[in-house]
C-alpha cells in the first residue's frame, strides 16, 4: 500500500474514534496473472511512513510578501465536478472547504504566496483558453488545474506544459505526489503532470463500487467487506449477486428506470475502469518509457468479457447511457434509483458517496473487483477525464517560485493542522450512510492501488473509445473487440509516435 495511506491512517487516528484496520494484509497472496509489467499498473511503494518520519521539505527560506499563485481550474459551472480543492474565501463548516481555506492562509503566513483561482469559461472546454496563452508563449497563470484528458493531453501534444522533473522545489518522490499517475503517466522519463495531496478531484475521480446496505441484507446475502478482506470479492460474484437483487415491481415484463429494482447501475466509462480491476491497462510502458498497446493480451480480452456479461445484460443492469427522458441522468435517475433503493451495486466514481448524502438507507463502499480469487490485489481506476491535475505551462519563468508554491501547498494539503487528506476521508464518510469501520477500511484498499491509464487520457487511435463501444450493447460480448483492435493499429502506433515525437523534441 502507498506509504501516502498510512499517513492518511495516522491523521484519521487523532480524529477518529474507532481504529482503522488495513485491509491489504488479509488479501490472499497467491500470485496473479497481474504481475507481468508490459501490460499491468504498478503496485505502489510498501515504504513504511508515518506522519513522525516524513518526508522533509526542502524549499528556500524565502517569504515571497503576498507575490499571487494564479491556478488556472475548472470551476463550479458542473455542480458534480466543482473544483473545491484549490481556493475558499472563508472558513466554512463544510470539511473540504476548510481544510483548502486554512491551508492557503497557511501558507500565505509562513511563505507569503497568495493563492488565486480562476476558472475556464467553458467547462466542456478546457484546452482552448490554456492552448491561447501557449500558442502566445505568455500567460497569466502559474499552475493548470485541468483534466489529464480533455485538456493536459493536448498541452502535451503541443509542447505547452513543463517537465516537473525541472522544477527546482518539487521532490516527485514525496508521498505528497501519487506516485502511481507518475509512475504510469510518464513518457519517456518525462513528468508532465502530477496528482496528490492538493487536489480532491482526483480522488472523486476514483472508481468504485457502493452497495446497498438494506437490499442485501434484504436479499441474506454475504459480507461484501469480509469477502474483499478473504480476496473473494471477484467480477464474479458481483454479477451472481447483482441478478439475485433483481425485481420487476410493476410486473409488466421489464425493468422500467423510474421503478423496477437492478442489479447495478453504471456506465460507459465504468467498463473501461471495471476491466481495470484486474490490474489490465489499455496502454502500458516499455522499459525505456514508451508506450505500447497491452489490451491485445488474453488476460485483458478475458476480463473485458466478464464485464461485458453484466453490464449489457439489460435484465440486471441500468446503463446510463441507454436511458432517455431526463435533463439529467445522473441525479435525476441513477442516484434517484440508489437512493430509493432500486439498485443493489451502483459502479461510479467516488464523488457519488458525497452527492448521495440525504440517502435514507445505509450504503457501503467497495472496491472494484478482482477478476479471480488468485489475483493479488484489488485495482482502482482513476478517470483521466474527471480528475484534474498539476501541470505547469512553459510560459512560466520563475520555475523557483513556482515550484515552491507547489510543493508547500502540497505538504501543507498533507501535514498541515488543518489536512485537506484527513478532511476529504472525513467528508466522504461523515454521512451516516457511509460511516463505519469497514467504509473507511476500503477507502484504504480503493486509494492503495490506483490505475491511471494513458489509453484512456490520450484515446490514440481511438483505443479506449474502442474498449466503451462494446458496451451499452443489449447482450454484447467482447467477440469484435479484438478485430476492431487489430483494424486500429496502424492509426494507435502512428498517434502515440506522434506524441512522443513531440515529448522527446522538448
Amino acid at each position: 500500500m502507498k506509504k501516502t495511506l498510512r499517513v492518511i491512517a495516522l491523521l484519521l487516528l487523532a480524529a477518529m474514534t474507532f481504529s482503522m484496520v488495513i485491509g491489504c494484509s488479509d488479501t490472499k497472496d497467491t500470485g496473479t496473472e497481474t504481475t507481468n509489467q508490459s501490460d499491468t499498473a504498478a503496485s505502489g511503494d510498501d515504504t513504511n511512513d508515518t506522519a513522525a518520519n516524513a518526508t522533509a521539505l526542502n524549499v528556500p527560506d524565502v517569504n515571497y510578501d503576498g507575490q499571487e499563485f494564479r491556478v488556472l481550474t475548472k470551476g463550479t459551472s458542473q455542480t458534480q465536478w466543482q473544483s473545491v480543492d484549490i481556493y475558499s474565501e472563508s472558513a466554512s463548516d463544510d470539511a473540504i472547504s476548510n481544510a483548502v481555506y486554512y491551508r492557503n492562509l497557511a501558507v500565505e503566513e509562513q511563505y507569503g504566496i497568495k493563492v488565486v483561482e480562476d476558472s475556464v469559461a467553458d467547462y466542456y472546454n478546457q484546452t482552448a483558453e490554456a492552448l491561447v496563452y501557449g500558442a502566445a508563449g505568455v500567460g497569466e497563470y502559474d499552475m493548470y488545474c485541468l483534466s489529464p484528458e480533455t485538456a493536459v493531453s493536448v498541452l502535451i501534444n503541443q509542447g505547452y506544459v513543463y517537465d516537473l522533473n525541472e522544477m527546482t522545489y518539487m521532490n516527485l518522490e514525496a508521498e505528497w505526489y501519487d506516485q502511481n499517475s507518475i509512475e504510469q503517466l510518464s513518457l519517456d522519463g518525462k513528468v508532465f503532470m502530477v496528482t496528490g495531496s492538493m487536489l480532491t478531484m482526483d480522488d472523486d475521480a476514483t472508481g468504485a463500487v457502493l452497495f446497498n446496505k438494506e437490499l442485501a441484507e434484504q436479499y441474506n446475502m454475504p459480507d461484501f467487506y469480509q469477502m474483499v478482506r478473504d480476496g473473494t470479492w471477484t467480477i464474479d460474484v458481483l454479477t451472481q449477486y447483482a441478478a439475485l437483487a433483481v425485481n420487476d415491481v410493476n410486473a409488466n415484463g421489464q425493468l422500467d428506470a423510474a421503478s423496477d429494482v437492478f442489479g447495478l447501475l453504471t456506465e460507459y466509462d465504468e467498463t473501461n475502469a471495471l476491466v481495470a480491476g484486474a490490474g489490465l491497462l489499455m496502454i502500458s510502458k516499455d522499459s525505456e518509457d514508451y508506450p505500447e498497446v497491452a489490451a491485445t493480451n488474453e488476460n485483458y480480452y478475458n476480463m473485458l468479457e466478464k464485464v461485458l456479461n453484466i453490464v449489457n445484460n439489460f435484465d440486471v443492469t441500468l446503463f446510463a447511457e441507454k436511458v432517455s427522458g431526463y435533463s439529467d441522468v445522473w441525479t435525476d435517475c441513477m442516484d434517484v434509483a440508489f437512493k430509493e433503493s432500486r439498485a443493489l451495486f451502483y459502479a461510479c466514481w467516488l464523488n457519488r458517496a458525497t452527492l448521495l448524502r440525504d440517502m435514507e438507507d445505509d450504503f457501503g463502499i467497495l472496491p472494484y473487483p478482482k477478476y479471480d480469487e488468485e489475483q493479488e490485489e484489488y485495482w482502482s481506476f482513476v478517470s483521466t477525464y474527471c480528475a484534474n491535475s498539476i501541470s505547469v505551462p512553459t510560459y512560466v519563468s520563475d520555475i523557483d517560485f513556482v515550484s515552491t508554491a507547489i510543493e508547500v501547498l502540497s505538504y501543507e494539503s498533507l501535514y498541515g493542522d488543518h489536512s485537506l487528506t484527513e478532511a476529504y476521508y472525513s467528508q466522504t464518510l461523515e454521512y451516516r450512510n457511509a460511516r463505519d469501520e469497514e467504509s473507511s477500511e476500503m477507502l484504504d484498499i480503493i486509494f492503495g492501488n490506483t490505475i491511471f491509464d494513458l489509453g484512456m487520457m490520450f484515446d490514440w487511435g481511438s483505443i479506449s473509445s474502442l474498449v466503451q463501444q462494446t458496451s451499452g450493447i443489449d447482450g454484447g460480448t467482447a467477440s469484435g473487440f479484438s478485430s476492431s483492435l487489430a483494424s486500429n493499429s496502424k492509426a494507435i502506433s502512428k498517434a502515440i509516435e506522434k506524441t512522443m515525437d513531440a515529448v522527446m523534441s522538448q
